[in-house]
């Protein structure tokens, strides 16, 4: 959940790169949404982990998952950037293309080679963390898997369309606003797989349960006070717009009268 925080730092590179000015409410939506993420990251230290776990070690994953946000964030404002550009003008799925080409360069080429070579327990008897051989091996020889990852490939090609689409006709807070709403979905399937599925697998209900709802609760209605106020401030300003046009066409044909 703490994921929604990019919300907090998308609005603040958007404030110094875009140049973006936001209204009292606006800041007011944000504000709930930091109160919201503060609320769902103490309920996950109360939590705790699994036994393995230390408290050391949920600090450093929160630290790094709030790191990961501002990442992020910085990313969604360059999009915005690009796709909002007076000068030239590039097309949402272009940006997913090139974006994708990237990662896989990258994935393929540096990231996947260093994994292979890290010891870690989670690959069983081979001892690294990221067995690619092995998952290529497994790609080769199951259709299942090939059907996973094609489904994989398009559902976040369309994930990120929709995304930068929603960038380039509102804007990165937006974007990232309504992002929030999947977090909710992850916990409710989290919470269907544990009682329906495999009590091995997903999240049960808990004591701390009921704070971590609280805490999406703030972020959803944090969501809804920004989109109310930027509805608010794009209708005054449309007014505005509105006004100003009549007045300066009200003084053209007052030139045109008198000449």
């Amino acid at each position: 959940m703490l994921r929604g925080s990019m919300v907090v730092f998308t609005a603040i590179f958007s404030l110094m790169v875009l140049k973006r000015r936001y209204s009292v409410f606006q800041w007011g939506g944000i504000g709930i949404v930091v109160v919201g993420l503060i609320i769902v990251g103490v309920s996950t230290l109360l939590k705790g982990g699994d036994e393995n776990s230390t408290t050391s070690k949920l600090i450093a994953g929160l630290l790094l998952t709030v790191l990961g946000s501002a990442l992020n964030a910085i990313q969604n404002v360059v999009e915005e950037k690009l796709l909002k550009a007076a000068n030239y003008t590039v097309h949402p799925l272009e940006v997913v293309g090139w974006e994708g080409l990237s990662g896989m360069i990258n994935g393929s080429f540096i990231l996947l080679p260093i994994v292979q070579h890290i010891s870690g327990p989670r690959s069983g008897n081979c001892g690294v963390q990221e067995d690619t051989l092995d998952s290529l091996y497994m790609i080769a020889h199951s259709y299942e898997v090939v059907l996973l990852n094609l489904l994989y490939i398009f559902g976040l090609m369309a994930l990120n369309w929709t995304a930068n689409s929603l960038s380039l006709h509102l804007s990165a807070t937006h974007r990232n606003l309504i992002n929030t709403s999947r977090t909710v979905l992850v916990w409710i399937f989290s919470l269907i797989l544990y009682y329906k599925v495999d009590r091995d697998v997903g999240e049960n209900w808990n004591e701390y349960s009921l704070v971590q709802l609280a805490g999406f609760v703030l972020l959803i209605a944090g969501t809804f006070l920004y989109s109310w106020a930027s509805q608010q401030a794009s209708k005054k300003a449309a007014e505005a717009k509105a006004l100003e046009e009549a007045m300066m066409d009200a003084e053209v044909h007052k030139q045109h009268v008198q000449n």
